[in-house]
């Protein structure tokens, strides 16, 4: 069962759902909430000072984004992985992710590149503020990938990606915390990121397939170390 600590103000603002998550989610980046936690929207709503209504609908748009998980007669949880759970995730997402980059390189046009760069400057700006949001960088960063892989006109490829994103939401969301302490890490992304913007102005097809397939290989090379404090581990 979540602990809270002191409950945050009454939330007294338009688009209550999407502020009761933005409070969850903040609840899950500071540990507040952990893997396995059930949340029963009673409790959220006396905590926050809001309604049932709105935490069960921001519930329910976290279960759409992988993040919770509603089982019949225990009720809504946090989503729990174990580091086999998310290695397999990833060597699928290696599968496939190379091959959605290789068709949107083929599709791409001048002014998708330009949205794309828009985005990464965002990002860029993030990761490097004093204080980084790591909600806001895990969105940017999905932003980033899915404006390439949707240029690829696969449909059926990009929502099979976008599903393995959405099973590894809550461990991206709390991972995110890395790049507001380890710049190291928050380099890397930006190298990455800015090397596929160039192969795709280039229309490096071939370049930007391999390119994303080896930024994939190193992730899942060094998940051991890097996702031990988050995850659970083998059972």
């Amino acid at each position: 069962m979540v602990n809270s600590g002191q409950a945050p103000a009454k939330i007294k603002y338009k688009r209550m759902p999407e502020l009761v998550m933005d409070q969850l989610m903040d609840w899950i980046m500071d540990g507040t909430i952990s893997m396995g936690d059930k949340l029963v929207a009673e409790d959220l709503a006396s905590k926050m000072g809001v309604s049932r209504m709105p935490v069960r609908e921001a519930l329910k748009n976290m279960e759409k984004s992988g993040i919770v998980e509603s089982i019949p007669y225990v009720g809504t949880r946090v989503v729990e992985l174990t580091m086999a759970d998310v290695k397999q995730i990833y060597i699928m997402r290696k599968a496939l992710e190379p091959i959605a980059a290789y068709y949107a390189c083929k599709n791409i046009t001048d002014e998708r590149i330009e949205t794309l760069i828009a985005v990464q400057e965002q990002l860029e700006r993030v990761l490097f503020e004093e204080n980084p949001d790591g909600k806001e960088i895990f969105v940017l960063n999905r932003e980033f990938h899915f404006t390439i892989y949707e240029t690829s006109q696969m449909r059926h490829l990009v929502n099979s990606i976008s599903n393995l994103w959405d099973h590894l939401a809550f461990f991206k969301l709390i991972y995110g915390r890395k790049y507001v302490t380890d710049k190291d890490s928050a380099k890397r992304v930006v190298r990455d990121h800015r090397s596929f913007i160039e192969l795709l102005k280039n229309r490096d097809c071939k370049g930007l397939q391999d390119a994303v397939h080896e930024s994939l290989d190193r992730l899942v090379s060094g998940l051991n170390e890097s996702i031990e404090d988050y995850i659970h581990p083998n059972k």
